[in-house]
């Protein structure tokens, strides 16, 4: 087999690349950037999910029970970011 000249070297040399970067593309960063459009999609299906439960549950009357009830004993726990009056009040006529 004759030597290459260096025209047909500089055209291998290119297929190379490009199969190397065909490779990279394909093997390696579409995978990644699939796995966040995947990810992407779910979160935003799972924020839907999470609006129409929720809307649900308001509409129901249990929902309001347990919306006030939660309110009621959020009220009641002390919190750092109570005022210090607030849980002693609390505290004293428990």
């Amino acid at each position: 087999m004759r030597p290459l000249e260096p025209r047909e070297r500089q055209i291998v040399a290119l297929g190379i690349l490009v199969l190397a970067l065909v490779i990279v593309w394909f093997g390696l960063i579409q995978p990644v950037i699939g796995g966040f459009i995947g990810r992407a999609q779910e979160r935003s299906e799972l924020t839907g999910t999470y609006k129409r439960n929720a809307h649900i549950l308001a509409a129901s009357p249990r929902g309001a029970r347990r919306r006030s009830s939660s309110r009621r004993r959020n009220r009641n726990s002390p919190s750092p970011r109570r005022p210090r009056y607030w849980r002693r009040k609390i505290s004293s006529s428990a």
